[in-house]
């Protein structure tokens, strides 16, 4: 897709979450019907979050050289007191204390709702039934299209085919309302990604809580940030939920 300059900055005004709250919304819709632009937009995001990265870890790293350089300086001088003669060693330990929290201070968090959703979503399996060879039924040889576009990364295609599924197969609605939500949600569709996965998860289906999860990350998407925590809060107070990890991970940054 080539970008003039205008787009280049909105673009860069979106990913850090600069843009007011009605131009953010305005783009968003201009984002559902330009694959294009969705797609530059996830580079821009992903791009983001690595200079990002690099960049706290190249402080890091500088900390822990002038920390060794100062330590090398010592070795030079010719006091002779206890504490200069233990300092090298001093320096040694505080490298390696600093080494092992560069982790958890430089690690890339974010108080910026889309950004953590970037980091933290990613499409779920392919759980759909396995169906023998012989089956050569029109639902399943759409759920095997569906799973393919979905696996491709190509959701809008993904999220039709799994619509046309819920009229050709209603028992299996859940599942398919699942799928086509996460694509959705993926194609930054959220409001319509919500509409599904609310269902999924209001029902009882083995992809329940995996649908709350995903809730929460769409909460995120729409920078809701305080609906996401809440709903993070009740996985992570149920004493088994499929999530919980994940959840509890994710308080973390908000």
């Amino acid at each position: 897709m080539r970008l003039n300059e205008q787009l280049q900055d909105r673009i860069a005004q979106y990913v850090a979450g600069l843009l007011p709250p009605p131009e953010a919304a305005a783009f968003e819709q201009e984002m559902q019907q330009n694959e294009a632009l969705q797609a530059e937009v996830q580079l821009q995001r992903e791009v983001h979050t690595l200079i990002t990265l690099y960049g706290k870890q190249q402080a890091a790293k500088s900390k822990i050289a002038q920390i060794a350089a100062d330590a090398a300086t010592e070795e030079g001088t010719k006091t002779i007191s206890m504490f200069q003669k233990l300092r090298p060693i001093l320096a040694i330990a505080a490298i390696l204390v600093l080494a092992a929290g560069v982790y958890f201070i430089f690690s890339p968090s974010s108080n910026n709702p889309q950004e953590l959703f970037a980091q933290h979503f990613s499409p779920y399996a392919n759980t759909l039934t396995v169906r023998g060879v012989a089956d050569t039924s029109s639902v399943a040889k759409t759920e095997t299209e569906a799973m393919q576009y979905y696996q491709n990364q190509q959701y809008p295609q993904a999220a039709a085919a799994f619509d046309r599924l819920t009229q050709m197969n209603p028992k299996d609605q859940n599942t398919y309302d699942f799928y086509g939500g996460i694509s959705l949600l993926a194609n930054l569709q959220t409001a319509e990604a919500m509409q599904k996965l609310q269902t999924v998860a209001g029902s009882n289906n083995p992809y329940q809580e995996q649908a709350e999860w995903y809730i929460a990350l769409a909460y995120l998407q729409n920078k809701n940030t305080e609906k996401a925590k809440e709903l993070l809060q009740q996985i992570t107070a149920k004493s088994v939920h499929d999530r919980k990890a994940d959840a509890q991970d994710l308080l973390k940054s908000l």
